[in-house]
């Protein structure tokens, strides 16, 4: 599923996948950790990089 906003997700979604340039993605992986996702794949210039935080 493709979505604009997240905050109109029924329920956190279990990981956000962003294709964007480099210099967007800092003020992209915010939204969607306040939102409750807890996993991030990030695709930027052919590079791959995960993120997933320690669970608590």
């Amino acid at each position: 599923m493709s979505i604009r906003r997240l905050d109109r997700l029924l329920s956190p979604a279990s990981v956000a996948v962003f294709c964007a340039p480099a210099h967007t993605v800092a003020g992209l992986v915010g939204e969607p950790g306040a939102l409750g996702t807890r996993a991030v794949v990030i695709v930027t210039a052919g590079r791959v990089r995960w993120y997933m935080p320690d669970p608590p």
